[in-house]
């Protein structure tokens, strides 16, 4: 059947009960009851092809991503609740281990997560110069999933399923809709029920480096086993691979006595690497075959999009790799002992010249691409000046610009092209290792300058407190050397041991960043995260952005389903786990914002903790006392009772109900005493020292915040016990 959005649909016979992906409806009859992409398994009634809102086939939805974005992946688990892979569309059970996106709802199969497409949602969109008035925010789709009882935006009737994966919800405001319903809907979002304390992507800037995300957010997954990685073939291959050849030579014989003696099993390498690696996949077609059949059916299965006549065919194991041709190709391959017959995939190589795309990443422009005309002498300079030409910027000074080449495998990667290099070689090289990694491999035109700004900064944490700040440098310096030199320190928050270090050039501080991260200082390894930046201008007047803070180890570990959820919800980058660095890198983020709000997450010791940081940045703040809100994960929960948010969190409750009793909650003040202890010698003649409090050399005297709310001491006692055996015997408590 004719190509649909990228699918290769074929009439298939199912004889288990099988639902349309466009209208979730059961495919009814006896034979050829709908059709199956032969690529990515989707399927659908023959008049659901006719309608509008069909996903693309996997093989195509990587194409038509502007801006790609790696997803965040969770640790490896099987999941229980009823999902289905983005990747195959198959369901996920918990027989397979699965991972799902820490920053959106994608869900696959681990064996799939390197065919996954990287079309995370994009949260720090902040471009210098572009007004607010001027900023307009798409809504950004995802199929399936959806949760329970969800019904279409556009028609008010049930969307969800969990027979196959169908719907789409977006990912910023949480709306969700049919796949034909979904063209009905206005591409703009609003950030829905959420918007009064969402802090907009266009708002939010990160220095534009290779840290991942997951190093920038906090998000700490446990790797059990360091995978190497692994040859683009692998992803596409049919089962498992061992150093897969030997595996595939031993059920060689079992295959062949159950195959058709008309079909032959064939090995296919894409490219030298998959050759080296002894990574391959293999495919089943007639003896008979016409090499052009053969050339589609292995780009199909490679997701290539380009026509069958510009590849040929060799042979594996001939001497010299002969060219295979037509009539018989199959029966001209050398064949080694009972192994398969092996053939490469080849790009025919045009002595002259070809065409590529130019992307324009975050650049002013309506033209998602444009495709130019290169030849051998053509460098990535020329390519530049030609780039903007077509993208309408010809008063531009391309030494303003430069070329980078992003590879959308394993996640994004990004590498800067000097102005003398040939975009034409780095193809053919590419083609050459791997075909797959090529229909890959994308150019972007990106401006030098970063939207970050030159202002890049570290947060260090584990220091010992006190200290000077000559001393403080002294230590830092130790670490980093003269050619990791910070340009500026500060400010210091001397009673937590934590500082911020400034940086103007971006390598600088991701080599520093690195280098502190693996240094200790009196038997600790120094904390260190790379903070984000918000414009203030760029925050609608109407809206108070929420800074969320999570103690991931309160109420029996359910802040780590809390952190997750609101990663999904809300912008990552208000999303602070306390465990990395507490409450003062959220705060310092937040600190030129003018109106916030503030959800802490733990019990009564947690949120005296970020009252007291409050305190302490509160001055240097444009907001030094934002209202906050609480989700009491403790074992107490005295304070929340108090302020009418719960005895404690039992799970229950929808994250996203906590978000919105965050924004209808009204606003009380709370009972906080200021205390000044003056010290008198003791018996002994020294002087009393009163814990949990700050000390004041000028007169020897020692200050601390009190909340005062009710409670006469016995409940206290009872939860510091408990809290005490916890942390000794953690294995023996799933609770509070």
């Amino acid at each position: 059947m004719a190509d649909c959005r990228g699918h290769v649909f074929t009439k298939k016979t199912f004889h288990l009960p099988a639902y349309c992906h466009n209208c979730t409806n059961l495919l009814w009859g006896v034979v050829t009851q709908g059709n199956f992409c032969t690529v990515c398994n989707y399927i659908a009634h023959e008049s659901c092809l006719k309608k509008p809102g069909i996903s693309p086939c996997h093989s195509l939805a990587a194409s038509l991503i502007k801006n790609p974005v790696s997803h965040c992946w969770s640790e490896p688990a099987r999941i229980r609740n009823q999902r289905c892979c983005n990747v195959c569309r198959k369901r996920i059970d918990g027989r397979t281990f699965s991972v799902t996106c820490e920053i959106c709802h994608y869900y696959t199969h681990v064996d799939c997560i390197p065919s996954a497409v990287a079309d995370c949602k994009e949260t720090a969109t902040y471009h210098p110069g572009k007004l607010l008035t001027s900023v307009h925010h798409e809504h950004h789709w995802r199929e399936g999933n959806l949760r329970p009882g969800a019904v279409c935006y556009a028609c008010a009737k049930p969307c969800w399923t969990t027979d196959c994966l169908a719907g789409f919800r977006c990912e910023w405001c949480g709306i969700t809709a049919h796949a034909t319903c979904r063209t009905q809907i206005p591409y703009e979002c609003d950030f829905g029920i959420l918007g009064p304390i969402y802090l907009p992507p266009h708002a939010v800037s990160i220095p534009r480096t290779e840290v991942p995300m997951e190093s920038i957010i906090g998000v700490q997954v446990r790797r059990k086993d360091k995978q190497t990685p692994r040859s683009i073939s692998i992803e596409f291959s049919s089962g498992e691979s061992k150093t897969k050849d030997a595996e595939d030579e031993e059920m060689y014989e079992v295959e062949k006595t159950k195959e058709d003696k008309n079909e032959e099993l064939v090995k296919v390498y894409d490219g030298d690497a998959s050759y080296l690696k002894h990574t391959s996949f293999t495919v089943k077609v007639p003896k008979a075959v016409k090499t052009e059949t053969l050339i589609s059916t292995i780009l199909q299965s490679l997701n290539i999009s380009q026509s069958a006549e510009n590849f040929y065919l060799t042979d594996a194991y001939g001497l010299n790799e002969p060219i295979l041709e037509d009539p018989n190709p199959i029966n001209n391959v050398t064949r080694l002992g009972g192994k398969k017959p092996a053939v490469f995939l080849r790009l025919k190589q045009d002595s002259h010249g070809g065409l590529v795309r130019v992307y324009p990443g975050r650049l002013q422009t309506d033209i998602p691409f444009c495709v130019v005309s290169v030849d051998r002498q053509t460098t990535a300079k020329d390519l530049i000046v030609e780039s903007l030409a077509r993208f309408g910027f010809t008063s531009h000074n391309s030494t303003d610009y430069r070329l980078s080449q992003v590879l959308l495998e394993h996640g994004v990667t990004e590498r800067v092209l000097d102005f003398d290099e040939k975009p034409l070689d780095i193809i053919k090289n590419i083609g050459q290792e791997s075909l797959r990694q090529m229909e890959l491999m994308r150019f972007y035109l990106q401006l030098k300058q970063d939207p970050h700004g030159p202002n890049i900064a570290l947060f260090v944490g584990n220091l010992p407190t006190g200290l000077s700040q000559r001393t403080y440098e002294n230590i830092l310096m130790t670490f980093l050397g003269e050619e990791c030199r910070f340009l500026t320190i500060g400010p210091i928050y001397y009673e937590y041991g934590s500082l911020v270090i400034m940086y103007n050039e971006t390598d600088v501080a991701v080599n520093a960043m690195y280098l502190l991260r693996s240094s200790e200082y009196e038997h600790k390894h120094l904390l260190v995260m790379l903070l984000p930046n918000i414009d203030p201008v760029m925050v609608p007047a109407d809206t108070q952005p929420l800074l969320v803070f999570v103690n991931v180890k309160s109420g029996g570990c359910q802040g780590l389903s809390l952190i997750s959820s609101f990663r999904k919800l809300l912008n990552p980058y208000q999303v602070f786990d306390l465990g990395n660095g507490g409450p003062l890198p959220g705060l310092y983020v937040f600190r030129h914002i003018r109106d916030y709000k503030i959800l802490v997450c733990g019990g009564d010791g947690t949120i005296g903790w970020v009252l007291q940081c409050l305190d302490n940045v509160g001055q240097d703040s444009e907001c030094s006392s934002p209202p906050c809100a609480i989700v009491p994960l403790g074992t107490g929960n005295d304070l929340a009772r108090v302020l009418k948010w719960g005895a404690g969190y039992n799970g229950s409750d929808e994250p996203i109900h906590l978000l919105e009793d965050v924004i209808e909650a009204e606003k009380i003040r709370l009972d906080r005493w200021t205390v000044v202890i003056h010290h008198e010698d003791g018996a002994d003649g020294r002087p009393i020292h009163v814990p949990n409090s700050v000390g004041m050399s000028e007169d020897n005297t020692q200050i601390f915040v009190m909340n005062n709310y009710f409670g006469i001491g016995i409940d206290a006692d009872l939860c510091l016990a408990f809290h005490k055996a916890r942390e000794k015997n953690p294995e023996r408590f799933n609770s509070r």
